[in-house]
């Protein structure tokens, strides 16, 4: 009434302001049952003034909580046309205010996302129109002529796309997605101002429906200009690998050249000098036997003749080494298994060394174990034994001993030889294999610095190894290990 006081309510308003029976409202303040009590005066107030109100208020309820409702209120006048009441209606709106600020906010989540990515989005309904897009589209697009006209007219993405030179495969692309609602796509858009967008698009849902195509734009210019750099290094790299290959198979083929050069001196060289000798001893023993035909009994000849058939022994198995290496340079000599007695072919180049040496050295042989047969190249493995014995012989003193020792297992045949002889210098331990390559202790002792590589090629040609140990003034120790092999394996 005028007066403010709550004269009728309903059941609602009791429900609404959670009070439960009528007694507790009617005659008290309208007022009384808001937040903000003197902004409802001033609302009733204009409310008879301006015959009525529409608005929202915050209802005080019963037990203190706020609600929000939608408030209706109008003038009850008499018969003579002046008011008496103020009858309002009242809906609760709190839930919907507060589904209203979640759609909001979700909304702002959206505006906030869709700004703050780096990629140009455009959102296009099922038939293609253009529906919203974000700043970096424009961004992406704003050199796009009538870009803004075709943006506000709401215009279909082909036709935007229809404003871009050689567009014409795209735009059938686009057309394409826009019958195949379904389906996500992926494609690149090469521009004529050589920008280069990469370019996704997946349908957009509601409620399991398409109702949309939501795309995704981004400038991946510089990132294929990286991609090209990178290949054009990469290709330089293969070239310049390619140029380093060519450059060091040069150099390789030089130093081959050298290497063949080298040994052709240090051959002519071995040749000149080690030739030489045994020349000048046939020459002059023929001189003295033409010089003295007559006069020497037939024994003194003979011995002369002897000379010369061992300087021309000595020759020959010179030129037999260097044929030997020949034929292994380039292949040709090939591994002969074979079961072989090794304690019977040891004892036998021994035996003939003996009737030599004349017992100057002592030969002792040590055979732990069983050591009898084994399979290996009967040829090759006389050579190694005898030119390894020979040397040993050579560059040991008289009255030393040397031990030549053999052992046999399930790995293989290891055999040493050592002597107590002059050594070996240890800068030319490196070169010892190396074909005519000699010690620089042992220039005024004949050789042709052929044999010891010799016998690693034909260690190498049964799979083993060779090395050695040497100390000057102590002697040498040569290792021979070959492993165990099948007369088939050859």
């Amino acid at each position: 009434n005028l007066d403010n006081a709550v004269s009728y309510i309903n059941n609602s308003f009791l429900k609404l302001w959670r009070y439960e029976k009528p007694d507790e409202v009617i005659g008290r303040s309208f007022i009384s049952f808001w937040n903000d009590q003197e902004k409802v005066k001033g609302i009733v107030k204009e409310a008879f003034t301006e015959k009525g109100w529409l608005g929202e208020l915050c209802a005080l309820t019963k037990n203190g909580k706020v609600k929000i409702v939608q408030a209706s209120l109008s003038v009850v006048n008499d018969n003579s046309a002046d008011p008496v009441y103020l009858m309002g209606s009242f809906i609760d709106v709190t839930g919907q205010k507060a589904n209203i600020e979640k759609i909001k906010t979700t909304i702002s989540l959206l505006n906030a996302t869709l700004e703050s990515t780096t990629d140009g989005i455009l959102v296009t309904d099922r038939k293609g129109n253009i529906v919203n897009y974000n700043q970096n589209f424009l961004k992406l697009w704003i050199s796009m002529y009538k870009l803004d006209e075709i943006l506000n007219n709401k215009s279909s993405f082909s036709t935007f796309l229809s404003y871009i030179k050689n567009s014409d495969k795209i735009v059938k692309r686009v057309n394409e997605l826009n019958v195949q609602y379904d389906t996500a796509s992926y494609d690149l858009l090469k521009l004529d101002d050589n920008k280069i967008y990469e370019c996704y698009s997946n349908p957009q849902r509601l409620d399991g429906k398409i109702i949309g195509r939501v795309w995704s734009f981004r400038d991946i210019t510089e990132k294929e200009r990286a991609k090209e750099t990178e290949k054009e290094k990469i290709q330089l790299q293969a070239d310049l690998a390619a140029h380093e290959k060519v450059e060091n198979e040069i150099w390789k083929a030089l130093e081959k050249e050298k290497e063949l050069n080298d040994l052709k001196s240090k051959f002519i060289s071995m040749v000149s000098h080690e030739f030489r000798t045994p020349l000048t001893v046939i020459q002059s023993s023929a001189q003295l036997i033409e010089r003295n035909i007559n006069r020497w009994d037939i024994d003194k000849e003979i011995s002369y003749l002897h000379i010369i058939e061992n300087s021309i022994k000595n020759m020959t198995n010179m030129l037999n080494e260097v044929l030997t290496l020949s034929r292994l340079d380039i292949g040709k000599t090939k591994v002969k298994l074979q079961e072989i007695n090794l304690k019977i072919l040891i004892k036998n180049i021994i035996k003939n060394f003996q009737s030599v040496d004349n017992d100057n050295h002592l030969i002792k042989v040590n055979f732990p174990g069983e050591c009898k047969t084994c399979v290996l190249d009967e040829k090759f493995m006389r050579h190694i034994i005898t030119n390894l014995l020979s040397n040993a012989l050579k560059y040991s003193p008289h009255g030393t001993d040397i031990i030549l020792s053999v052992a046999c297992n399930e790995n293989g045949t290891n055999l040493r030889i050592t002597d107590h002889g002059i050594g070996i210098p240890e800068k030319d331990q490196k070169h010892l294999f190396e074909p005519f390559h000699r010690a620089e202790n042992v220039a005024n002792i004949h050789g042709t610095g052929l044999g010891l590589s010799i016998i690693k090629n034909y260690v190498q040609l049964m799979h083993g190894a060779i090395k050695v140990e040497s100390k000057i003034g102590e002697g040498t120790t040569f290792i021979i290990n070959i492993p165990v092999q099948e007369i088939n394996s050859q």
